[in-house]
Order: structure tokens, then C-alpha cells, then sequence
């Protein structure tokens, strides 16, 4: 038909019937709907405008083709919207509003232009246009809405519902009328903009369009209808398990009715407003990402746009790695300014800001000005154009960043701008997200604030919080671990450091299970912080290292730079292990005087079993021994088999404490060396009153100023294990005899505590070596599967253990076979040959790598590729024929340097559907099947060498991007005739040529 078409405008100039003109011009209107339903918009618009100067050049066209005028420019207004070109599109809409013969036939211009509009960004124009229509069509609605009018078409609403079931509402008979058909299309056109420009509105068009379906029938929209009222019942009302249920129903009436053409408009409710409040956020992404081809080919472009950028800002919150998401929203966002959707391009570019400034590729990570978007600008003209969700986008966003990056008091100021604007996301993952930051963000302030000021900041946090625990009563997955690390917090800054202690926990096993990496790594950080800040500096090292190494997993470069900054002795190469610099205050005296009582030996005994970490134990240790000795000096010594050696040593009455790594005994040590081998020796603790008198035991470097010594046997199971060495330099006869029974007491304590340490740190040596072993084991296994499967099949097969096979709308196959291949194989050995094709299929893997194709196997000489899978774009006929032409490239500058003695390539191309996914049960192959698949390799058989041979398909996506040719229509086998086309690089004269076109048109 195309090749029809363009060969008869040709020559369109020579004809004179006035029959034959019509005819052609029905033909280039079939032409351009073909076009438009392979998503070919330019070139439908290219038939449409044709079509219509050939009824234009015919007299009275309007009436005497009334019905051919009317699709013809409504087609055409379609395409030039579809395609940009929003003056055109304008121009003809208003040719149909003059000549239309009744509002009925208004009402699919009508929608096109609320779509254009939409798309400018300009949502006052499009709602006025909306119900502007809908007030011809006998549907009225309140320009200004306020809460009398929500409340009274509420209680209509649900008094229409009460009793009915899902079951019921399927049930319902299909609506007929075509005014309220019209209706239904209108309301559900513009509800986007009424719920980015005017949410007031929303309540009261939804509830009109159930009232409708009730009413009328079930139309496909009704799908979205219900689908919307249970938006508000989760948004408004907070009724979860009922909005879940209406959410099911929109999808299961849309299964019923196959109304594809409104599945990608349908899917927004369920998917980003709905189930994220019953279930795993993650749940929705695939199916928002899956929409998008189906919104292309059914013409719904907007709503494929915005289930994409939904996609982009749930995969960025629920944690997924940010250089993946940062590059697929850079990919859509493309496509959109492709599209000229300036709506969804400023949505999307907002938060891929905040992504580049959390990998470090900002000047300023708190300020959401960059690459790719500039915050000062994009205010005013959200202002401007009453745009309340891209701003309510901007400040969360800022919030968020400044959470992260400790910018507490702008990240308030933002909290407060972005509450205010709820109403432009309602329902949506932003809003349970912005009462988490905001509530961290009121404790970090209300730590360093006091009086009134702290108790209302606190009480600010309980109201977030108290949200929080409801909506993890639905959904756990998304909102318990949030909470229990809200909680963490609060209990950590009133001093209850119990509760916090198993609070973090909590939160970091939560959110590690649901895998939200970010807030995983944010509640070790904030654990870490906490045990810094409270003397556990081996618990605050594990966690800030844990945290370092989950950012640095999540890709926040600047979150890694700025912990370093923060932590630089735990977290530099240098200083890696000591943990020394995060010890802040000292540990308060377990007992309070010498008096030995059950109170003092149970803390004492407490404290000390409480410790497993070996140098955490002794620093511990020595502390509460020197405190409640009343000694300003001590050694720890114990046996190591060797002979007793120096584990710690304390100063000061146990402020300071150095661990000092088995030194030996006769090592220089300022203390009394036979005392303390008399002591191990005999297990009889030994007490001098008067050191300076005291003749026993003067052997030895003992320190002159000591007044009053003590030693006292560790022993464990009737054996002495080590020993105390205390020194008091105030006063003779400090250490009485209680002192000696109190730590004579603790001494069973201390051997077991030390015992138990000993073996903790050999157990975590042996888990951190398998830990090694299965993580390298872990990355070969890993290594391996991606050599065989794609990236994100992979994933899907190591989370789920299965794959599930996909349908693609469209993908471009690419198939390569060698020529000469025989020849070849006759003159070299089989060990030559193999490194031959070696060669070649190594080069080829690289191609198809830097071009972002998909490898899908090798079979002998023969190479199949793909683009568009696993992962759908719009640019993979692209893609894929530069591949081509680079692996032609590459065999002939092969030849050249071979001089001749290598294999020629054929190479075909053809787009259409497949289905793909994972073949066999224990070697997996990641394989194509359909009917595309054949016709690629048709295209390859019939192909010629040096040449890159295309199917019209995949010439209609791509003959403004190369050189083409076209070779004619050839017999394929099994296929018929098929148009075949040569692609070659466009030189510089034809892209000079290219852009000049451009600039005229």
C-alpha cells in the first residue's frame, strides 16, 4: 500500500478526475492510519497533509465528502499531535469545530487537543477545554469546587455502591449511549490535568464517571473510573483493603472487556496509586514499564509517558541501583523531548537531577541544579503555569537530599513547602516517603533544639510516625522498616538507648529483606552515628563500614564522599579497624563507693557479659575493674600458653584504656613481675597496703609513685587463667577487703566473658573468610550467568529461580552468516578455523555491546542479535543497523589486512513482535521466537555480501537516521514478496541536507 501511495502522489499533480483524486486521497488516509498504528507519526502526517491537499483542491469537500473530510482531519490532527507539531495540529482542529455537524463528531478533535495541550504542559487550557465539551454533552461541573460539593456527590457515590460487589459491578450491562460514551472519554481525558492542575476537581469527576457506569453501563473507561474511585479511598479516606479491592476490579473489567486501547490510561491507578499502600512497591514497576508499548501503538502517548516516569520514580525509591535507574530515565526522557512531552520531560529530569547528585556529579548535592536540570528556573515556571506537582517534586526531592547530606534546617523548610502541596500527588509513593524524611528530619533538628521549640518538633514527628505504623499495617514490605527506624531515632534522642539499639536492628533487617538498599544503608549509618556518640566503637565502626559498603552499592558516590568527610579515621585506608576516634564520652562507674552489695556485682557482672567483641570486652573491662577498685592504674594479663601476657592497660581511674596486643611480660612493663607470677602460680590474691614499705616483691620495675598495690587471679573452672594488677597512687591501704571480695567475685565473670570473646572473634574470622570465599564464589557464579543471559533476566532468574517467557510489540532481529565459509574451512586446519570465527564473533560481541544490543546466540558461523529485549526502547532499529554496519565494517578492514584471505558477511535486519525468555532446565539460553525471527533470517539468506539488508519495517523506523537504497521487492520463501533495502552511513553532505530540511520545515 505505502509503495502505492507514494508512487501515485507522485503523480498526483497529473490528475484531473475528480473520482480519481477522492480515491487517492482515501488511500493516503489508509496509508497514514497505518502508519500511526505502527508508530511511524511523521510519516502518518506526511499521508495526512497529502490527503488533505487533495480535498482541498476539490470544491465544496466538506460537503460532498463530509465523511471523509471529517476522518481525514481528524487523522491529521492526530498525527501532527502525536508527531510535535502542536500549530498544525491547531490550525486543523479549528477547520472541524467550524464545519463539524454535531458535537458528537467534536468529540475526537476534542480529545486530541486536551491531549496536545497536556502535553504543553498548559493544564488550565486543557481542563477549560474538557469542560467546555462536556457542558454540550449535558454534563456540568463547578469551575470553583469546594468541600460541599465533594461531600454531597461522596455520599450519592456510595449510597449507589452500598451492597454491590466486584462480582456485581462486571456484571453490569455495556453502556450504549453515545453521548455518555463521549462523556466518559472526555472526564477520563482530563483528569490528569485536573489532578496535576486543579485537585479539587478530581473527587467530583471520578464520582460522576462511577455514577455514570452505574448508571449507563460499564464502558472500557469505567475500568479507570473505579480504578480512580479507589485511588481516593486509600488518598483521601485511608481505607486501604477497600481501594485494594477497587483497584482489582479496574484491571479484572479491563481483562474482560480486552479494551487494550485503554490499558496503558488504566494501568496508572492500580499501579502507582493503589497497590504500592496493600503491597511490594517493586510489584508495580514491570507492569508501568510493559504499558508503555502498548500505550505507543493504541496512540495513547501521554499515558505511556507518565507510566513510564512513574517507573522512574518508583524504581528510584524503593532503592534500585541509581546508575541503572539514572540511565533509563535518561533514555525515556529522550524520548519524550523526542515526543514533545514537556510535562513528563520536566517530571522525569527533576528527580534524574537528584540521582546525579547522589552519584556525585553535582557541584552541590543539595541543589538541584546540573546536567540536566535547573531548579531556580523550573520554579518560576511551575509557578507560572500552576504546575503543583513539579513543584511539590522539587521540594521533596530537596528534602531528601538534604536528609542525606545533613542540611537539616533547609530540608525543613522544604518539608513544609512540599506538605502543602499533597494534593497535587495524591495517593501517590511520594507522599509516605516524604512523611519518613520529614519525620528524621524533625528528630535530627529537635536533637539540638530545646524547650517549647523541641517538644513541637518532636510532636511533628510522633503525627508522621503515628502515619507511618498505620500504613505499614497494610503494607509492611514498604512502611514498617521506616518506622522502626523513626523509631530508632526518637528513642535515640530521648536517651533510651535500649529501645534505639533494637529499634535500628529492626529497621535495617526490614528494610535489607524487602530490598530497599538506600534505606538499608541509611539505618546503618544512623546506627553507626548512634553507637559513636555512645562509647561502642566497634558497633559504630561495624555499621558505618556497613553503611559505606550499601551506599557504595546503591552508586551515592557523594553519600560515600561525604561519610568519609564525616568518619575519617573508620572509614579511611589508613585508619580501618581502630575505631579509636569514634569513642566519645567514658563509661559511668558501675558502682558508686566500695560497699560490696548484690546490686553492684549484678551491673558489673551485666556489663561485662553484655561484651563479645575482644577489644571492646577489655577496654570494658578495665574500666569497671579501676573504677570500683578505686585504683588509678591496672594491668590485664592473661596466659597464653607461652607464659602470661600484657593485654590491656588502664590509667587514669580508666579514662584512658590502651589494648596492647599480647605483650609479653618481661617486656619492660612498669609493675611488680614476681607478684604477679605468685599470684598465677598460687591463685591467692595478694594486697599491699604500703608499697613504699613493703619489702616482698621489689624485684622488678615497678612504678615509685604507687602507694598501694593489689593482685588479684583471674580463675575459670578452678584453673588461673590470668591476672589483676592494680596500683593506687593517693593514699596506703586503699584496697580493702571488700574490694578484693568484689573482684574476686567478678574474676568467674571475667574468664568466661573473655572465653566467650575469644571464641566470638574466631567465629566471625571463619564466617568473614567463607563470607569470602561464597561472595567470590557468588561473583563468579554471577560472572558466568551474565555471560549467558541478560542483565536483567539474570536478576529475574536469581530473585524468582524462573523466568517467564515475554511478548514484545516490537524488536529488531539482526542475523549475520559468513560467505566463503567452506571455501574457507578446506584451506585452514580446525584449530585455525575456530580462532577465525573466535575472532570475529569477539569483535561482533563488542559491537553489539558499545550499541546496546542484545547477544542472542551464535549457531556455526551465524550470529543473532537483538535490540529492544530484555529492556524496550525506542531506539533499537537504531541501534541494531549501526551494529550492522560496524560488524560490515569490521570484516572488510579484516580482509584488507588479511589481504583477502577471510570470509565475506551478509547481514539482515527486520523489526516486528517476539516472544523471548529462557529455553531448558539446566543449560539456559535466553532465545527469540516468531515470526520476526524467520523473517530476519530471510532477510540475511537474501541479502548480499559487504551489505546490510532491511525489511520495510525496520526501513520505516529509520529512514531519516542513514543512506538508504531501495533494492526492490524480492521472493523470500514461505513470505512471498518482500521490499529490501541497503543502509549505508549518511555523509556529511546528507546530514548538512538533513538539517536544512529541518530548519524549513
Amino acid at each position: 500500500m505505502f509503495e502505492i501511495a507514494n508512487q501515485l502522489n507522485l503523480g498526483s499533480a497529473l490528475l484531473n478526475d475528480p473520482d480519481e483524486i477522492i480515491n487517492l486521497a482515501k488511500m493516503n488516509l489508509d496509508a497514514g492510519r497505518s502508519a500511526k498504528l505502527n508508530s511511524a507519526f511523521p510519516t502518518a502526517l506526511d499521508y495526512l497533509a497529502r490527503g488533505i491537499s487533495l480535498m482541498e483542491g476539490q470544491p465544496n469537500a466538506w460537503a460532498t465528502h463530509y465523511s471523509l473530510s471529517l476522518a481525514m482531519y481528524t487523522e491529521a490532527t492526530e498525527a501532527a499531535y502525536l508527531s510535535g507539531q502542536f500549530d498544525q495540529m491547531e490550525g486543523w482542529f479549528a477547520q472541524i469545530l467550524d464545519r463539524a455537524q454535531n458535537t458528537l463528531d467534536k468529540v475526537k478533535p476534542y480529545e486530541i487537543r486536551i491531549l496536545a495541550l497536556k502535553a504543553q504542559n498548559r493544564f488550565k487550557d486543557s481542563i477549560d477545554t474538557g469542560l467546555d465539551l462536556l457542558d454540550q454533552l449535558g454534563e456540568k461541573f463547578p469551575r470553583n469546587p469546594h468541600k460541599g460539593h465533594v461531600f454531597a456527590d461522596l455520599a450519592l457515590t456510595a449510597l449507589a455502591l452500598r451492597g454491590r460487589s466486584n462480582a456485581d459491578l462486571m456484571a453490569l450491562p455495556l453502556m450504549t449511549s453515545p453521548e455518555k460514551s463521549a462523556v466518559m472519554r472526555i472526564i477520563a481525558d482530563i483528569t490528569s490535568s485536573v489532578y496535576w492542575g486543579m485537585p479539587n476537581l478530581v473527587p467530583l469527576i471520578v464520582f460522576r464517571m462511577v455514577r455514570l457506569s452505574l448508571r449507563y453501563g460499564n464502558h472500557p473507561v469505567s475500568c479507570f473510573a473505579y480504578g480512580c474511585y479507589g485511588v481516593l479511598m486509600c488518598g483521601v479516606l485511608g481505607a486501604m483493603r477497600e481501594g485494594y479491592r477497587f483497584g482489582q476490579l479496574a484491571l479484572d473489567l479491563l481483562e474482560k472487556l480486552n479494551a487494550k486501547e485503554w490499558k496503558a490510561q488504566i494501568y496508572v491507578t492500580p499501579y502507582a496509586l493503589i497497590f504500592h499502600w496493600n503491597e511490594h512497591v517493586r510489584n508495580t514497576l514491570r507492569p508501568l514499564q510493559q504499558s508503555f508499548q502498548i500505550g505507543m501503538e493504541t496512540g495513547l502517548v501521554e499515558f505511556a509517558c507518565v507510566n513510564t516516569n512513574l517507573y522512574c520514580i518508583q524504581s528510584f525509591l524503593c532503592g534500585r541501583p541509581l546508575d541503572r535507574v539514572e540511565e533509563e530515565t535518561r533514555a525515556y526522557s529522550t524520548l519524550y523531548r523526542q515526543m514533545n512531552q514537556e510535562t513528563n520531560l520536566n517530571y522525569n529530569e527533576v528527580f534524574r537531577q537528584a540521582m546525579l547528585n547522589l552519584m556525585g556529579q553535582s557541584a552541590d548535592p543539595v541543589t538541584l541544579t546540573g546536567a540536566c536540570y535547573d531548579e531556580v528556573a523550573m520554579l518560576s515556571q511551575n509557578q507560572d503555569r500552576s504546575d503543583k506537582t513539579g513543584t511539590f517534586f522539587i521540594h521533596f526531592n530537596k528534602v531528601l537530599l538534604g536528609y542525606y547530606f545533613q542540611r537539616y534546617d533547609q530540608a525543613l523548610i522544604h518539608a513544609a513547602q512540599a506538605r502543602k502541596l499533597l494534593d497535587a500527588v495524591l495517593s501517590k509513593f511520594e507522599i509516605p516517603n516524604l512523611a519518613f524524611y520529614e519525620a528524621l528530619t524533625l528528630l535530627a533538628v529537635a536533637e539540638h533544639s530545646h524547650g517549647r521549640k523541641r517538644w513541637v518538633l518532636i510532636a511533628k514527628a510522633r503525627v508522621n510516625m503515628a502515619r507511618l505504623k498505620r500504613w505499614s499495617r497494610f503494607a509492611p514490605q514498604n512502611y514498617l522498616h521506616k518506622y522502626d527506624l523513626c523509631t530508632a531515632e526518637l528513642a535515640r534522642i530521648k536517651g533510651r538507648d535500649d529501645a534505639a539499639r533494637l529499634a535500628y536492628d529492626r529497621a535495617i533487617a526490614g528494610a535489607s529483606h524487602h530490598d530497599y538498599l538506600h534505606e538499608q544503608a541509611l539505618g546503618y549509618e544512623l546506627a553507626g552515628r548512634f553507637y559513636a556518640t555512645s562509647d561502642r566503637a566497634v558497633l559504630a565502626e561495624f555499621h558505618l563500614k556497613a553503611a559505606y559498603n550499601a551506599y557504595r552499592e546503591w552508586g551515592a558516590k557523594a553519600k560515600l564522599r561525604n561519610l568519609v568527610e564525616t568518619f575519617p579515621k573508620v572509614l579511611s585506608s589508613s585508619d580501618q579497624g581502630t575505631g579509636s576516634a569514634l569513642v566519645g564520652t567514658t563509661l559511668t562507674s558501675v558502682v558508686q563507693g566500695a560497699a560490696l552489695d548484690i546490686a553492684t556485682v549484678l551491673k558489673a557482672s551485666t556489663t561485662i557479659s553484655g561484651e563479645v567483641v575482644p577489644q571492646r570486652l577489655l577496654t570494658v573491662l578495665m574500666r569497671i575493674v579501676l573504677e570500683n577498685a578505686g585504683a588509678q592504674r591496672g594491668f590485664l594479663l592473661l596466659d597464653a600458653g607461652e607464659g602470661l601476657q600484657v593485654q590491656a592497660l588502664g590509667e587514669d581511674g580508666g579514662d584512658v584504656v590502651e589494648v596492647m596486643q599480647s605483650q609479653p611480660l618481661h617486656s619492660g612493663i612498669s609493675l611488680s613481675v614476681p607478684m604477679v607470677r605468685f599470684v598465677h602460680r598460687t591463685a591467692e590474691p595478694v594486697i599491699v597496703a604500703d608499697a613504699a614499705r613493703d619489702q616482698r616483691f621489689r624485684e622488678g620495675p615497678a612504678r615509685l609513685d604507687a602507694k598501694s598495690i593489689l593482685c588479684v587471679p583471674i580463675t575459670n573452672r578452678g584453673k588461673c587463667v590470668g591476672v589483676l594488677y592494680l596500683e593506687n597512687n593517693l593514699t596506703t591501704g586503699a584496697f580493702t577487703r571488700d574490694r578484693v571480695d568484689l573482684l574476686t567475685l567478678l574474676s568467674g565473670q571475667i574468664a568466661v566473658s573473655i572465653d566467650n570473646a575469644m571464641l566470638y572473634q574466631q567465629l566471625e574470622q571463619k564466617v568473614a573468610e567463607r563470607t569470602a570465599e561464597l561472595e567470590q564464589e557468588k561473583q563468579r557464579t554471577d560472572d558466568l550467568l551474565l555471560n549467558i543471559l541478560p542483565a536483567e533476566t539474570a536478576k529475574e532468574l536469581k530473585l524468582t529461580g524462573h523466568s517467564d517467557a515475554r511478548h514484545y510489540d516490537r524488536v529488531t532481529v539482526l542475523f549475520t552468516d559468513f560467505e566463503g565459509f567452506t571455501d574457507l574451512s578446506a584451506r585452514l586446519t580446525p584449530a585455525e578455523l575456530v580462532d577465525e570465527i573466535d575472532v570475529c564473533f569477539k569483535a561482533f560481541d563488542l559491537i553489539v555491546e558499545k550499541h546496546r544490543v542484545e547477544k542472542i546466540k551464535t549457531v556455526g558461523d551465524a550470529y543473532m542479535a537483538a535490540g529492544g529485549v530484555p529492556v524496550p526502547n525506542s531506539t533499537h532499529a537504531e541501534n541494531v543497523v549501526n551494529a550492522a554496519l560496524d560488524m560490515r565494517d569490521f570484516m572488510q578492514q579484516r580482509s584488507a589486512d588479511r589481504q583477502g584471505d577471510v570470509m565475506g558477511i551478509r547481514i539482515g535486519v527486520h523489526t516486528g513482535p517476539v516472544v523471548a525468555g529462557i529455553v531448558g532446565l539446566k543449560k539456559f539460553q535466553y532465545d527469540l521466537w516468531g515470526e520476526t525471527v524467520n523473517i530476519a533470517s530471510r532477510m540475511e539468506s537474501a541479502g548480499e555480501v559487504g551489505q546490510v539488508n532491511l525489511s520495510q519495517a525496520t526501513y520505516e523506523l529509520v529512514r531519516d537516521k542513514f543512506d538508504i537504497s531501495l533494492r526492490g521487492s524480492f521472493e523470500v520463501k514461505g513470505k512471498g514478496k518482500i521490499s529490501m533495502y541497503f543502509a549505508n552511513r549518511r555523509n556529511l553532505a546528507q546530514i548538512v541536507e538533513g538539517v536544512d530540511e529541518r530548519k524549513q520545515a
